[in-house]
């Protein structure tokens, strides 16, 4: 079960990180995958449980958009 619940959680933060790579954050290829992902673990286990309940996509991307941001505004906006 607990791999199980690993693989959900990868992809799940994947899948957040995909949809909004180039507008909100932007990978600079200079960080491999795996160790965005162990950055993002770790800030969300440094926030109080309080704000963890929060919706888990809008945390994932303060995260990304923090410490990866963009060097270009996104297009529109």
């Amino acid at each position: 079960v607990f791999l199980l619940d690993q693989r959900y959680a990868k992809g799940y933060l994947a899948g957040v990180a995909d949809a909004v790579q180039g507008r909100l954050w932007c990978d600079t290829g200079r960080v491999k995958s795996l160790e965005i992902d162990a950055q993002v673990v770790a800030d969300l286990k440094k926030l109080p449980a309080r704000a963890r309940q929060g919706d888990a996509s809008t945390l994932i991307i303060t995260i990304l958009a923090r410490r990866f941001p963009c060097s270009t505004p996104p297009p529109g906006g």
